[in-house]
């Protein structure tokens, strides 16, 4: 009766995981912006019903359940956020996500608490889903499939190959771990096993194939930052399973002890670096430069930070007050551009949400590794954790909605694990659930409105796009209360009340989008409403600032040099276009080559007055 119990335990543990990965595989394809709407939508949907699941588990399965100190440093953190919220200046959907993610890692927390083989469970669906990663990652690359991305061929179900590149290392890691695992306690010949046997052979098939996968397909995403996430996990992972004796040993037979074997090992290293450094030197410069801006935005605002979904608006100013310092280089000038993300998650935390809450989320990631490092068979965990922490210093993990779940996965999976059973029930447990259910209705929107707002600005794209602005404006007007998070939704509704003649809304509307994302056309729209309203000066500044964000775009410069005509000012004006035509962009185009014969025409006569 008790090994039946168990039995139905772990197949109620698989399939509830199941079912949270599932929204990887979600398509909903009439919202908008569906690459980053739809798995939000799945989302919410998934931990709702999880935490029923949860619910009907802890009346009927009653396992235990028990805080741990991570459990108390993540409900401290999030306590934080929430404090830090009230202050008004966060993105409201951003707050809920996080509230969310909690409660799905307090889910895996009492998966985990139901049977002592949850943990291999839980990491052996995590692995299926990466294999189906990995299957649709060869249909893209075979040209079977389409991706994610115009620009990229290997993307999986995410919109970018560098955060489908991150999946896949962590499954790597994981992958690897249980394979050593099975290899050091002989799964197939120790009795104590045998029952389990079924399981355990399904287990050692589903990791080779991962394993293979994962190895076939990460050369092909071009992604260094999961190369190295992926080394450094393995590397964890062989450490901790105690295979590292055995490496330095045959290392040892290769390359003689003593400082030759230090110098070889600097050499190579060194080498590895500058190679990953030289295969996209102008993607690495780039972040060097996101770096250096981001550490200047957090230190305007150390300890509280700008708020969750405003570091758009802080780097693009941030960046902008650098370019006009006239301190940048060549180099910065030419790299530079408005990033979404802070390609580094530790900065991008610090300018968010300051250093407390840095502070804070690193507690959480100790605390984590303190309990790894203490106990022995979670060394798949602490090598998809690493991998997870290695690639959070070079990418943006944390806005990846599959990558933040598999975070919040590993995390609840390093907290000490109970399964211990007990004829009562566990009533701490089912009071977190209902906590947990509470959290999970309070912070879920309307369903139905919120894809019916989303289904709607999906059509009427189709008429922005075809510029009919007149009809377009009073749809965007009633689709702005639920969308005025969305950047690309203000800057589109911006420009129908600019292109309908209702300037002053329209600027109040941008200056709203302004502080959640840097693109500089913000301040060319706000720049051409302020020269039509009248407002000079305004209207250079903001062509002015929009020029300094980016400065190898030219579309502010041939804003401002035309400006410069318009009101008659010609020394600007001709400034302004000498300083276009001289400089080269990053990208060419039809539309550069345009504005710089039109600014040429317009000298020449300027030229031709003057004589």
């Amino acid at each position: 009766m008790k090994s039946g119990t168990n039995a139905v335990g772990l197949w109620i543990v698989g399939g509830v995981t199941a079912m949270i990965f599932s929204f990887l595989w979600w398509n909903i394809p009439d919202l908008a912006n569906s690459l980053m709407t739809v798995p939000r939508f799945a989302f919410y949907r998934m931990v709702t019903i999880a935490v029923c699941c949860c619910g009907l588990m802890a009346c009927f399965m009653r396992s235990h359940f028990s805080f741990s100190l991570l459990d108390w440093s993540v409900l401290l953190w999030t306590g934080y956020v929430w404090t830090r919220s009230l202050m008004g200046d966060m993105v409201e959907y951003r707050v809920r996500l996080i509230v969310l993610t909690v409660v799905l890692y307090f889910v895996f927390r009492y998966l985990v608490s139901v049977n002592r083989s949850a943990l291999r469970v839980i990491l052996a669906v995590f692995m299926v889903f990466v294999i189906m990663e990995g299957v649709y990652g060869f249909c893209q690359l075979y040209g079977w499939s389409d991706p994610g991305h115009a620009l990229f061929r290997l993307t999986g179900s995410f919109f970018n190959p560098g955060p489908y590149a991150c999946f896949l290392a962590i499954g790597l890691c994981v992958a690897f771990s249980r394979l050593l695992k099975c290899r050091k306690i002989k799964y197939f010949f120790c009795g104590q096993y045998r029952k389990n046997i079924l399981f355990l052979r399904i287990e050692w098939v589903v990791a080779w194939t991962c394993l293979v996968i994962a190895i076939l397909l990460l050369p092909a995403t071009m992604s260094r930052s999961a190369w190295l996430a992926s080394v450094g996990g393995c590397g964890v992972v062989a450490w901790r399973e105690g295979y590292l004796p055995e490496i330095k040993k045959r290392v040892s037979f290769v390359i003689p002890r003593g400082r030759w074997r230090i110098a070889v090992g600097c050499f190579i290293l060194f080498l590895l670096l500058a190679g990953v450094y030289v295969l996209k030197k102008d993607s690495a410069d780039g972040r060097l430069l996101i770096w250096k801006i981001s550490l200047l935005a957090m230190c305007d605002q150390p300890a509280l930070g700008v708020g969750l979904g405003h570091f758009g608006g802080i780097y693009g100013n941030t960046q902008a007050a650098w370019f006009a310092s006239g301190k940048a280089t060549f180099q910065e000038e030419y790299v530079a551009d408005i990033p979404e993300y802070g390609f580094n998650e530790y900065l991008q935390m610090g300018v968010e949400l300051g250093g407390i809450g840095l502070s804070l989320f690193m507690l959480v990631l100790v605390i984590a590794y303190r309990h790894l490092f203490h106990i022995r068979g979670k060394e798949g965990v602490i090598g998809g954790l690493t991998c997870w922490g290695i690639f959070a210093w070079f990418s943006y993990p944390l806005s990846v909605l599959p990558l933040v779940v598999t975070l919040v996965m590993l995390l609840a999976l390093s907290s000490p694990s109970v399964s211990l059973r007990s004829r009562k029930l566990n009533w701490e447990g089912i009071a977190l659930i209902c906590i947990c259910l509470l959290l999970t209705v309070a912070n879920v929107p309307g369903g139905k409105e919120w894809r019916e707002a989303y289904a709607a600005w999906r059509e009427e794209q189709t008429y922005f796009n075809m510029k009919i602005y007149e009809g377009t404006v009073d749809h965007y007007t009633r689709l702005y209360p639920l969308l005025r998070d969305e950047p690309r939704f203000l800057f589109e509704y911006g420009q129908c009340l600019c292109r309908t003649g209702k300037y002053d809304v329209s600027s109040r509307v941008l200056k709203e989008a302004a502080l959640l994302s840097g693109d500089p056309m913000f301040y060319n729209i706000l720049g051409k409403n302020a020269q039509a309203l009248g407002r000079y000066d305004d209207a250079a500044g903001y062509f002015r600032h929009a020029a300094r964000m980016v400065p190898n775009r030219l579309y502010p410069l041939y804003l401002l040099a035309f400006f410069y005509f318009y009101t008659g000012q010609t020394e600007k004006a001709c400034e302004a276009a000498f300083l276009l035509l001289q400089k080269e962009p990053k990208i060419k185009s039809d539309a550069v080559r345009e504005m710089k014969n039109e600014v040429k025409k317009r000298l020449e006569k300027v030229n031709t007055v003057k004589k």
